[in-house]
């Protein structure tokens, strides 16, 4: 499920920070300052290890901060950049996308996404670009078409939005035709999640357009997105959209967190005999 997908990296970070006994919590003495201007921040285990790494970009290099699981980080040798990505500092995935069994390191770029190709053992000696024609507004990781792997869903542009997704088919990474979002402006944040249970994860889309402030799009036909399912308004300026299942029944719902109401907004979905019913 999605939600816990969120939900995971937040709690590896934790346990990077603390350490349980029986008797007692150890805490990180003080915070951490890995390197000055660190954007595009990421947590995941990246050498195979079981513990929580930190991975980053700073400038034009990607810099790797490998936990030790004593709450010491080593100082990796920053990893370049290719020459003449222009890219996002504020949305990167961690995933496995080429199903290899190491993370892999995604960032949005100006006409697509830059993806840094993980060796299991904290290094990242490939990189792999792929244009989209647009600059990429938000993405997400999913598993999209069953195959096991971790796809990355995009939006791009406003007004309408698009979103399509990338995935690797074993020799290339491949994207869908974008499908369109018309009754969206321009996207604050995407998520994946399973809302027809299905198997396959479907995407959640966050706007701030009036009226309708999420859009569910389920997968169709592979690879393309099918229906299209309008959340409404579930509180003013969404800011945020997470997926998961919050009432057991196997299929995912949607949370937004809307920032003029300063509020949680939630959304149950059930799947049926007749489609998807909010």
């Amino acid at each position: 499920m999605a939600f816990a997908a969120r939900i995971v990296p937040l709690a590896l970070l934790a346990a990077a920070a603390i350490s349980s006994s029986s008797s007692a919590q150890r805490w990180f003495p003080s915070p951490r300052t890995f390197a000055p201007g660190g954007a595009a921040v990421a947590v995941g285990d990246v050498d195979g290890d079981g513990d929580a790494d930190v991975v980053f970009r700073v400038g034009a290099n990607l810099v790797v901060r490998r936990n030790d699981g004593a709450a010491g980080f080593s100082p990796d040798a920053p990893i370049p950049l290719p020459a003449g990505e222009a890219l996002d500092n504020d949305r990167p995935l961690l995933a496995d996308v080429d199903g290899d069994g190491a993370l892999d390191f995604v960032l949005a770029g100006a006409n697509g996404l830059l993806l840094m190709l993980g060796d299991g053992a904290g290094g990242f000696p490939t990189s792999a670009s792929v244009a989209l024609g647009a600059a990429v507004t938000q993405l997400a990781g999913g598993d999209f078409n069953q195959d096991g792997r971790t796809d990355v869903v995009v939006s791009h542009g406003s007004n309408p939005m698009r979103v399509r997704w990338v995935w690797w088919d074993g020799v290339q990474f491949r994207n869908t035709n974008p499908a369109s979002v018309p009754e969206l402006l321009a996207a604050s944040s995407l998520e994946a999640g399973d809302f027809d249970n299905d198997g396959r994860d479907d995407a959640v889309i966050s706007s701030w357009s009036a009226g309708t402030f999420a859009t569910v799009l389920t997968v169709g036909g592979v690879p393309t997105f099918g229906a299209t399912f309008p959340v409404g308004q579930l509180g003013n300026d969404t800011i945020h959209v997470l997926a998961g299942d919050l009432e057991g029944d196997g299929d995912d719902d949607v949370l937004t967190v809307n920032a003029d109401s300063n509020d949680v907004g939630v959304q149950p979905f059930v799947n049926t005999a007749g489609g998807l019913v909010p």
